[in-house]
């Protein structure tokens, strides 16, 4: 992949911050200092979601914030080396995605500092070695998880297309921890309902083509894609393969930006609601109402389905006036 290195964006939005809080070289401004994974539409909502609640809480005590937000576009040579940088700079830290949060951790505990990091866009922070505690963390570090209802989603595969389905395929990232679990999850449900497995896994967008290919090849009737940002970042390679196939499986996506592409249905989180929720923890730490330890992981509950009809036509998929009818969102 062709990576870029995205200069830092400032914007300016009123916050109270404690004093002791402020490094930066005017007492008056608070930076908190993003880093974010790579460029696709939930880890960009993420950002938004963070941002709108910090900006719309108003000023404090005169005190201001501006967000320094860096993107190394998957690069992780580059992801460290930003994420030195804003360790250096910035009075709160926010990792979007598990390899930027882990950078900004190393980097932290490099500088024997004690500086607040909050997470979002991680499915499992405890399984990537992010914190260990996730009711009562620990040191300095908190935020939200992506985690979606796998099993609930396989088990609509089950309840709206049971007659279609003998072998369910898997495509993940084999790089990614939490692409891992979310794998190891799914396939569970899945022979748990009596279905064969099939699995797949790459490490680049080069390789999505050939290997969902390779998972079609196989007779697979349906295709889970878990919440993975190489994943995300390969959606119309995925869907250019299904495209070029005669075999068209019903694809359940971990979120419902991969359905609005190359997805017949998902059951999932809202990113945008997910940053709104980070953004409250950081407001509550930088104005002194909790601690880090005060604040557990946040899980979203109320996970949307969204149906893809229009997609569902072009392959020649019939979807259930069930399934339908249960959705929250149409395409």
């Amino acid at each position: 992949m062709k990576t870029k290195q995205i200069l830092s964006l400032l914007v300016v939005a009123p916050l109270l911050i404690t004093s002791s809080l402020t490094s930066c070289s005017d007492e008056n401004v608070i930076t908190i200092g993003i880093l974010k994974q790579a460029t696709h539409t939930a880890l960009n909502l993420t950002e938004e979601g963070f941002k709108s609640v910090i900006e719309e809480h108003g000023e404090i005590n005169g005190k201001t914030v501006e967000f320094s937000v860096q993107n190394p576009e998957g690069d992780l040579n580059i992801l460290q080396t930003m994420a030195s940088s804003l360790s250096l700079s910035s009075d709160l830290l926010f990792g979007i995605g598990t390899d930027s949060t882990l950078g900004l951790k190393r980097e932290v505990e490099k500088s024997g500092s004690e500086k607040p990091i909050l997470f979002s866009a991680v499915t499992n922070p405890v399984f990537s070695g992010i914190l260990e505690n996730e009711d009562e963390p620990e040191a300095n570090i908190t935020g939200s998880s992506d985690m979606g209802p796998i099993k609930e989603a396989i088990d609509l595969l089950k309840t709206h297309f049971d007659d279609k389905i003998e072998k369910v395929g898997i495509a993940y990232n084999a790089s990614e921890t939490n692409s891992h679990e979310q794998k190891d999850i799914a396939k569970e449900a899945i022979e748990a309902n009596g279905w064969e497995v099939a699995e797949v896994s790459f490490t680049s967008v080069n390789e999505t083509r050939t290997n969902i290919s390779s998972l079609l090849n196989q007779g697979v009737d349906a295709i889970f894609l878990p919440t993975d940002n190489l994943i995300s970042s390969s959606l119309s390679e995925v869907k250019a393969a299904i495209d070029a196939s005669t075999n068209k499986p019903i694809v359940v996506c971990g979120e419902d930006n991969q359905t609005k592409v190359t997805g017949l249905f998902s059951l999932g989180v809202d990113y945008f609601a997910l940053g709104e929720s980070t953004g409250e923890m950081a407001i509550d730490i930088l104005s002194g109402n909790k601690e880090i330890k005060e604040i557990p992981v946040h899980y979203q509950t109320d996970c949307l389905l969204t149906v893809n009809e229009t997609l569902a036509e072009e392959w020649g998929i019939n979807l259930p006036d069930s399934l339908l009818n249960e959705a929250d969102e149409r395409i």
